[in-house]
């Protein structure tokens, strides 16, 4: 007996769960195909400080 039979609620749950998974993933590929790990690594930790700049200069 698999986990999601006799419940629907459950297994729409993760029908569309690996239905986002699927499509983040297709999503990833194509914005990050032309860049390196450590490319994505900088510009992630750039994000969080400007975020983290931000947020200081607006609770000033």
């Amino acid at each position: 007996m698999h986990l999601t039979e006799g419940l629907p609620l459950n297994r729409a749950y993760f029908e569309t769960w690996k239905f986002i998974h699927l499509r983040m993933g297709y999503w990833k590929e194509a914005t990050n195909i032309n860049r390196s790990k450590l490319e994505i690594t900088n510009d992630a930790l750039d994000r969080w400080k400007r975020s983290s700049h931000d947020a200081l200069i607006k609770k000033k």
